[in-house]
């Protein structure tokens, strides 16, 4: 395929996602922050800042108050421009966050704003509760909004298994009826520097998709991250690196024909 002719398929398929989100005025495609991304969009087991979109039960972290900034770039097209600020406060055995995502180019573009709550109930269960506000607004055209619920829980099975369940329901508006995304995952802790995440995700209006992603604990300061997801067909990598004040965590998907999308994150733990 030639450059122009690929770059003009990139651009097709922005403007195709685009009008997906004028239709169900949906959060983001997938998940939040580098390390989400970087094991194929698992949305699970991951106890960070952007927790607060991706499942309020893991925001229970070490750190008091958090605060991330990511970025990224589908496809590699410059044109479209994605970015994300979270912020996770947690105390004893409630955690509480928030977060903005902005997508779109010159012509359209989406936003959602949302905000997550979750408690620890006994030592091995925790329930989480998130409410989201998501916007399509295309250039002379009025916005669109949409209200969306989700309802997440853990239940820690053993002490290296864990499982994970996930409701999302967008409530219907004017132009859009009620659509339901469910997620279930299961997580094992192979030994202290392996975690095995795998996700399920089920859309009434599509087929099933599997994900399944390793976190490899190289050292205390670097992590390593891989992914393999059924559909679309793709795999996925990443590194995190942790230093005295930030987290910084690079990420990259790949498609057959339509290339990398880079993902960049960082994360100011112990505000």
């Amino acid at each position: 395929m030639k450059p122009n002719q690929l770059t003009s398929l990139k651009i097709g398929v922005a403007v195709i996602f685009l009008n997906l989100y004028s239709i169900c005025h949906s959060q983001p495609f997938s998940s939040l922050g580098a390390e989400s991304h970087g094991l194929s969009s698992i949305r699970f087991g991951l106890q960070n800042v952007w927790s607060t979109f991706n499942n309020p039960c893991d925001m229970h972290t070490d750190s008091m108050l958090s605060i991330g900034l990511s970025a990224h770039r589908l496809y590699g097209i410059s044109e479209l421009k994605s970015a994300t600020l979270s912020a996770l406060y947690t105390i004893k055995h409630t955690a509480v966050g928030g977060y903005y995502h902005y997508y779109g180019y010159s012509v359209s573009h989406s936003s959602q704003i949302g905000l997550s709550t979750s408690r620890n109930l006994t030592a091995r269960f925790t329930l989480g509760v998130g409410v989201r506000l998501s916007s399509f607004q295309v250039i002379d055209a009025s916005r669109n909004r949409q209200f969306s619920v989700a309802v997440s829980s853990n239940h820690q099975l053993q002490h290296n298994k864990t499982l994970y369940f996930l409701i999302e329901n967008r409530l219907p508006n004017n132009s859009t009826a009620t659509t339901t995304n469910l997620f279930a995952g299961i997580s094992f802790q192979l030994n202290t520097q392996v975690k095995w995440l795998n996700q399920l995700k089920v859309n009434p209006a599509s087929r099933a998709s599997l994900q399944s992603g390793i976190r490899y604990q190289l050292s205390d300061e670097i992590v390593v991250l891989s992914g393999l997801n059924t559909m679309p067909s793709s795999l996925s990598f990443g590194c995190a690196i942790k230093l005295p004040k930030i987290k910084i965590t690079l990420a990259f998907s790949t498609h057959q024909v339509l290339g990398f999308t880079p993902t960049l994150s960082s994360e100011w733990p112990n505000l």
